[in-house]
């Protein structure tokens, strides 16, 4: 469990800092690299900005605990509490469990994401959000350079701060194949339930893990809601229909 929320936290940050939504020149200045050329705002926030914040915001709880999951679907949590935000899917299908990495919250109405619930619950899209929306694709699209161009002067911080005696990684000891995107696309109109994942190979040290992110932005009665699994691409099939279901149950 620990191994897979430490996981599903660099899969999110790696899609944070390689689509840089809602970044200032501040921040973006303390990166390896100048994303803010390639990085995208919707109004004041972005998608991923505003959903990065939620997670980590205190305030913000999970909200699978309110779910009725079907009986082939198990949710395990590292912690007691019923609103913890990281946890495991465990889905039985057809003699086979499959286990992904969680990440759900339901986003605490004081973080400032207006265009983002417009996105959720506007009849319409305004022309600048239809354009943003049609660039964060495009950046989606090239995520596997940008992430690739950062994995190095991440390695280099690293080794810079490494104790007498640590190793010192190579600047290669990581990287990412994506070989699959599925652009972000409204999934369902009303409740409105936007959708995207990626397919791809992370290397680590010559050794290959095959990957499935799949990613949803679901509205809930006015309410914004995040849903993130991580899983073996070998679960392909069985985590993509559970993750539709669970988002659909999410709007209710």
């Amino acid at each position: 469990m620990k191994i897979m929320r430490n996981v599903m936290i660099g899969a999110l940050l790696a899609l944070s800092i390689a689509i840089p939504v809602g970044a200032t020149q501040s921040e973006t200045e303390k990166l390896p690299l100048a994303i803010s050329d390639i990085g995208i705002n919707i109004g004041n926030e972005g998608i991923v900005s505003a959903y990065v914040s939620a997670i980590f915001d205190s305030e913000t709880k999970g909200f699978l605990h309110e779910i009725s999951l079907p009986k082939n679907m198990l949710y395990l949590t590292p912690g007691k509490g019923p609103n913890e935000k990281f946890g495991e899917l465990l889905v039985r299908k057809n003699g086979v469990v499959a286990a992904a990495g969680v990440i759900q919250c339901q986003v605490n109405p004081n973080i400032p994401a207006e265009d983002i619930k417009n996105i959720l619950q506007d009849a319409t899209f305004s022309e600048p959000i239809r354009q943003n929306l049609y660039q964060f694709n495009l950046n989606l699209l090239g995520i596997q350079n940008v992430i690739n161009a950062a994995i190095p002067g991440f390695i280099e911080k690293r080794n810079k701060e490494l104790k007498k005696g640590d190793i010192h990684l190579p600047y290669n000891f990581v990287s990412t194949d994506i070989f699959e995107v599925e652009q972000f696309h409204k999934m369902q109109e009303r409740p409105r339930i936007f959708s995207s994942a990626l397919r791809g190979i992370v290397t680590v040290d010559n050794f290959a893990i095959p990957l499935y992110l799949r990613f949803y932005l679901i509205d809930h009665k006015g309410q914004s809601r995040l849903l993130i699994l991580l899983t073996m691409d070998s679960n392909y099939d069985i985590m993509k229909e559970a993750g539709n279901k669970i988002a659909k149950l999410a709007t209710k």
